[in-house]
């Protein structure tokens, strides 16, 4: 599942890249190298501690 949401965020980004280059090109290069990045990067770490805390959750669960 955590691979299908990355995947639908990043196609999401591109969108709106491409969004921003047709329509605002001024914007385009600092919202791709800052707030494209940040947003995808936001989203990985988020899914990555809801997994870490999931697995830590059912491991303590069996002891």
């Amino acid at each position: 599942m955590g691979v299908i949401a990355i995947y639908i965020v990043n196609v999401a980004r591109c969108a709106g890249i491409s969004y921003l280059i047709i329509y605002y090109p001024q914007y385009s290069e600092f919202a791709h190298h800052y707030i494209f990045a940040f947003v995808v990067y936001a989203f990985i770490i988020t899914l990555w501690l809801f997994y870490s805390n999931k697995v830590t959750l059912h491991v303590k669960a069996d002891q």
